[in-house]
């Protein structure tokens, strides 16, 4: 068996994957795709060469049976062979997993961008993450393989949902005429034209039916969708073909026979099919032993045969209604308008089985609050995004859905007619919206007034060198912020929906009662728009403005104290007074932060024995009592013509002072250093007149 050639059938595109050993995921180098392979391919089984050609055999029989569209076939045949298995004590992840796309009809056409897509000719009613044989596969398999299976699950998952919620929309009919109308029908235009003549037949009985005209064509989501919005609702299918070899046409054949499946399922098949053909032969040949046919020239007998079809189906759908569950606890809590309790009962019973087609209507009703049936009429629900509607639809019998679908008319009428009414509602709330944009804005402007003016202050008069000031800014600014911040978050919360409500149903709803409550200038505060969001925009640009404002002032301040780190000294508008410093060297410069330093405050440098030298730069105009009173370390001054002001003595009794250089002629020496300088230190007083 190790020089065997190992091969197997691509489920994809039909070409085969050679195999070799150990590999668990095999690469068709014809449609680029990988697939998991079975175990016993790659030896991990053990098996002999006969029994393992046997099962590679049935393996890639079935996967032609999936890629003709037998699905019925290959998922009795990958049955067949997880029997094998179970007799050979092993078991193997692949017959489960081919199980499920048995059941799912999964096939796979070329996308325009001449990929492999997924698609799913058959909707199944459970979801495929609650699939058995899906659940088993995932147990069974390696690594690499589960990851390959949950994508593919993924893509069938997503596959049946869009299908599921379109086929809601199908308009109920009595009886499906499924013809084919394609080329390779070499009779296409004689079984059309067959099928309308018994559409006019079956409408004098009366019968509402409908015809798969312009159906048939590429493999897709939407012939997927068009195709079981005819035969999903219709009692009877009546299958118009009257060339021998188009009758197993392998898509042909698939549609009608999954009708059959679905129908036998329910109840007797009897009176559900009958087939217009002149081929007998292969009607004889055919795998379903309960099946009425005519011939095309016989269509007087077919609509005999119709007319009493009609009268037993109704007895069988009464039949059908006496067996439905009643659930008379649910029903009574609904009543009673206990919804909460009534979910609550249901969510318990849905942890353990599958919920049949009534308890997901009565999930619906308690979602939507509604205790009769009768009230739905009453109620504009969306039932295209209605979870639970869906799900009591795809899994209702098919006079139910009948009902289902009415219920889904009358909601889109609600909705239509509340959608003109909305219209003219609209048109007022987005005049009321256009006002209260001009009022909110305008009062969000007037707002920011008291932070500007403070930041203005703040830059004429407060030094971050000042804590005091600081601090009464702070809180000044603090109001200012509040009386904004209170106008900005009023406007952040026009149209703005509660976090509570996250689904589109939820948010549908709460704009209805909105809508029903409030007049238009009232509910132009609570509903979303392109002008609330507008008003929110406008909000964070003043905010932003704000915050823009208030941090320039601290970063301008900071990058000033950093160049005059050695001083303390604060603003008078665009004066700078300086109140104190640190350092041996200490040059008052003659500007700090672009304002002119006029004067050094009292005491400014009050006893500060670090100072061995003060530079005064020209321009200031007043130093402050003992400004530098008592430096003891202090050796050597220099001040500017420009001093106009002198306080009480600033240098009195820094006795140790050698040289004092004053470029002005206005004071003496005396008023720098006190009436006993002379006596107290030895000073080189120096001015221009002694130079």
């Amino acid at each position: 068996m190790e020089n065997e050639r190992k091969v197997l059938i691509c489920p994809k595109c039909g070409s085969e994957i050679e195999i070799t050993e150990n590999q668990t995921l095999g690469h068709c180098s014809f449609c680029n795709s990988l697939t998991p392979l079975p175990f016993f391919i790659t030896n991990k089984v053990g098996f002999d060469s006969k029994t393992y050609s046997n099962m590679l055999n049935r393996v890639n029989k079935a996967t032609n049976y999936s890629l003709t569209y037998q699905f019925h076939r290959a998922f009795n045949l990958f049955d067949k062979l997880i029997k094998n298995y179970y007799n050979l004590d092993v078991e193997d992840y692949y017959p489960y997993f081919g199980k499920v796309l048995a059941q799912y009809g999964v096939c796979y056409s070329l996308n325009d961008k001449l990929e492999n897509e997924l698609i799913c000719l058959k909707v199944v009613k459970e979801s495929i993450f609650e699939n058995e044989n899906y659940l088993r596969a995932i147990e069974l398999s390696d690594v690499n393989t589960e990851a390959v299976l949950k994508q593919t699950a993924s893509l069938i998952d997503a596959f049946q949902k869009e299908v599921k919620k379109e086929l809601i929309h199908a308009e109920p009919i009595e009886v499906c005429l499924l013809v084919d109308d394609r080329e390779i029908n070499p009779n296409a235009k004689i079984d059309l034209a067959l099928a309308e003549r018994i559409e006019e037949k079956l409408n004098t009985i009366p019968c509402k039916c409908g015809i798969t005209k312009g159906i048939f064509g590429e493999i897709n989501k939407q012939f997927v969708i068009d195709i079981h919005k005819q035969i999903l609702i219709a009692d009877h299918l009546v299958i118009v073909s009257t060339n021998e070899e188009h009758l197993n046409d392998s898509v042909f054949r698939h549609i009608w026979m999954s009708y059959f499946i679905d129908t036998e399922i329910i109840t007797s098949i009897d009176k559900r099919i009958s087939i217009i053909t002149d081929t007998t032969d292969t009607i004889n040949s055919l795998p379903i032993s309960k099946l009425t046919y005519f011939k095309s020239t016989d269509l007087a007998s077919h609509l005999e045969f119709m007319k009493k079809t009609f009268e037993e189906i109704k007895v069988v759908n009464e039949q059908e209604k006496e067996k439905m569950p009643k659930y008379e606890e649910l029903i009574f809590l609904l009543n009673q308008h206990d919804f909460d309790k009534v979910r609550n009962l249901l969510n318990e019973v849905l942890k353990q089985t599958p919920l049949n087609y009534v308890q997901w209507w009565i999930m619906f009703l308690a979602k939507h609050q509604i205790s009769k049936t009768d009230d739905i009429e009453n109620r504009a629900i969306n039932l295209d995004e209605s979870y639970y509607f869906q799900k009591a639809f795809i899994s209702a019998p098919r006079f139910v859905k009948r009902s289902l679908h009415s219920y889904y008319l009358q909601c889109k009428e609600a909705l239509e007619k509340l959608s003109l009414i909305d219209d003219e509602y609209e048109k007022e709330i987005v005049v009321a919206q256009k006002h209260l944009y001009k009022k909110e804005s305008s009062s969000l402007v007037l707002s920011i007034f008291p932070i500007l003016i403070t930041t203005l202050i703040s830059f004429w008069t407060l030094s971050i060198a000042n804590v005091v000031e600081i601090i009464f800014i702070l809180a000044i600014n603090g109001f200012a912020y509040y009386g904004f911040l209170k106008k900005l978050f009023k406007c952040l919360s026009i149209g703005k929906i509660s976090r509570n409500i996250t689904t589109e149903e939820e948010k549908f709803n709460y704009l209805q009662q909105i809508k029903k409550a409030l007049k238009p200038e009232q509910a132009a505060k609570f509903i979303p728009s392109q002008i609330s969001k507008k008003i929110h925009r406008f909000g964070y640009i003043v905010l932003t403005i704000c915050l823009i404002l208030s941090m320039s002032f601290l970063v301008k301040e900071l990058v000033v104290k950093v160049k005059n780190r050695n001083l303390s000294y604060y603003y008078v508008f665009n004066e700078v007074v300086i109140t104190g410093g640190s350092g041996e060297e200490v040059i008052i410069p003659k500007t700090i932060g672009g304002k002119t330093v006029t004067k050094i405050g009292r005491k400014a440098f009050y006893q500060d024995n670090k100072i061995t030298e003060v530079i005064i730069n020209n321009g200031i105009v007043e130093i402050g009592s003992y400004a530098f009173a008592e430096c003891k370390n202090l050796k050597k001054v220099t001040v500017p013509a420009t001093i106009e002001r002198l306080g009480t003595t600033p240098f009195i009794k820094s006795i140790n002072i050698e040289e004092f250089l004053y470029q002005g002629t206005y004071f003496a020496p005396s008023d720098f250093l006190g009436p006993n300088y002379q006596t107290e230190m030895f000073v080189d007083f120096v001015t221009p007149k002694t130079q």
